[in-house]
């Protein structure tokens, strides 16, 4: 049975590898598909863009919606809007830059969804950087929060104290997410909309793993891997926020409510990019505490990758002539 699933593209300022984010939807051989784009106030040309394109392809979705805020939301509000009036069961966020592996991401979608009935899954990102015509695969990205993901303790840790997420460009949703278990996060809460999966683990929500690539994600050009001062302090200011709020509002248990007030702590220190390197300096040593136990950083990296590489090998390339061709 093909579920239907709403694909959400959230656009603010950049016409970047929109088309591209776009194309990679569209080309997919599933066919039960929603789109919904929702723009954070960009502005006439970014509009327009995204209005001709759906103009001309709107009969390849079951639905198309536009979304046009006149006023900057934040990406959090932003991108939470359109939860709420996704008409699909499985409901999958992209930003311009970021597609779709290859053509078929959302039969997998479907058939794993179908089988395993998760609230929350993600796949493998494959990280890129474009030079021009040039695709860079950037090899930096750990997976280990990944292949952590049946362990809750270890996953819990990844995110809360060693600050190592799921790239949120991979991860894929059921609407019950939204609807039952109402996982939205506060609207104090302005960019860092990766928070959620830290809400789901939390909640004791599990996150499964797609096996392969599941996404090419351009490193560095969202806030979240943006290296500028001025968006490390926004994140921070976000994340101190939040656990604010886990506290407050009483989402925690006493135990990990005191964990969050030692990491409200070391963000407080970490507030001003004169202080950054202090943050680096006490994520650093947990990191360490974590690869302590799990085996160096290199040789676990290459066996998680391994233990996946038969099928990894299969997929090719997928979509990388829709980045090095661009918005042409």
């Amino acid at each position: 049975m093909e579920k239907l699933i709403s694909v959400i593209v959230a656009t603010y300022k950049r016409s970047e590898g929109l088309i591209p984010t776009l194309e990679s939807i569209r080309l997919q051989e599933y066919k039960n598909k929603e789109l919904i784009v929702t723009d954070d106030g960009s502005g006439k040309e970014i509009i327009e863009i995204i209005d001709n394109y759906l103009d001309k392809f709107k009969d390849d979705f079951i639905n198309v919606t536009f979304i046009k805020n006149e006023t900057n939301l934040g990406t959090v509000k932003n991108v939470q809007n359109a939860y709420k009036i996704a008409k699909g069961e499985i409901i999958k966020v992209l930003s311009p830059g970021d597609l779709f592996y290859d053509k078929n991401v959302l039969s997998y979608i479907n058939h794993y969804f179908s089988k395993y009935s998760p609230l929350i899954a993600c796949g493998i990102p494959r990280t890129y950087h474009k030079h021009g015509d040039n695709v860079e695969d950037d090899f930096t990205y750990n997976y280990s929060t990944y292949f952590n993901l049946n362990n809750t303790k270890k996953t819990i840790f990844n995110m809360l104290y060693a600050s190592r997420y799921i790239v949120g460009a991979t991860l894929v949703f059921h609407q019950d997410i939204f609807t039952k278990q109402n996982l939205f996060l506060p609207d104090s809460v302005i960019y860092a909309e990766d928070l959620i999966q830290l809400y789901a683990v939390l909640k004791g929500i599990r996150i499964h793993l797609l096996n392969g690539y599941f996404i090419w994600y351009e490193h560095g050009s969202g806030i979240s891997t943006n290296e500028d001062a001025s968006c490390l302090n926004k994140l921070i200011n976000d994340n101190m926020s939040f656990f604010r709020w886990l506290i407050d509002e009483k989402k925690v248990d006493k135990k990990t409510a005191r964990k969050i007030s030692i990491k409200i702590e070391i963000l407080l220190k970490s507030r001003f990019p004169s202080k950054m390197l202090r943050y680096v300096k006490d994520f650093s040593f947990l990191e360490y505490k974590l690869q302590e136990r799990i085996g160096s950083r290199t040789n676990y990296h290459d066996a998680i990758l391994m233990k996946h590489k038969t099928f990894l090998d299969k997929q090719k390339d997928g979509f990388i002539e829709l980045i090095k061709k661009g918005n042409a």
